[in-house]
């Protein structure tokens, strides 16, 4: 799954790779350009994949110009990237393997919920279902975060969502404990993607 900051940030680091070498880079700026509202600056590539809207015009561009590629490797290299921008999209709601995955997924559907302006925040134009939760995992990823949402929570313990807020609070906090576990064992805090 590709939540963390530094695994889309590597995977914009392929593309533009890919980009460059097939002398492809100059054509998608132009390319981007063109769907921008005037005088809006042209959006990063970690922008670009963390926008639903934005990554699928990347995925079409991708596809198109792999599709007339000659070399056999550059063909497969262009549709592995494909790949991996779709799955950005193909996460399972359910049954996830990863507990803050999964975590994030019921956050998201809590806050949907219980304060819909909250949820609207991690929210930006053109984003499908995944690019939301993406970000809730992200600030799940930071113990200070975690500790904000706790608070934030807390505060509707008295509403009809009190049983889901007491069993999301727990989860947060347990994830609290495996840090602290974490940073005993290895001696050092572990490492976490920030904004």
């Amino acid at each position: 799954m590709v939540h963390e900051l530094q695994k889309i940030k590597e995977l914009a680091d392929e593309i533009k790779k890919f980009l460059k070498i097939h002398d492809l880079d100059g054509e998608y700026v132009e390319h981007i350009s063109e769907t921008q509202q005037p005088g809006n600056p042209i959006p990063e590539l970690e922008e670009v994949m963390g926008n639903g809207a934005l990554r699928y015009d990347l995925i079409c561009f991708l596809s198109y110009r792999t599709s007339v590629m000659q070399n056999t490797n550059d063909r497969w290299w262009g549709k592995s990237l494909i790949e991996d921008l779709d799955e950005m999209d193909t996460v399972p709601k359910t049954g996830c393997d990863k507990e803050k995955e999964s975590i994030a997924w019921d956050m998201a559907g809590l806050l949907k919920d219980l304060d819909y302006f909250k949820y609207a925040g991690y929210m930006k134009t053109g984003d499908h279902d995944i690019d939301p939760v993406r970000r809730i995992y992200t600030e799940l990823t930071i113990p200070e975060k975690r500790q904000e949402m706790v608070e934030y929570l807390t505060r509707f313990l008295q509403t009809e969502h009190g049983d889901r807020i007491m069993s999301m609070v727990s989860s947060l906090q347990a994830l609290d404990m495996e840090d602290t576990k974490e940073n005993i064992k290895t001696g050092h805090p572990p490492c976490r993607n920030m904004r």
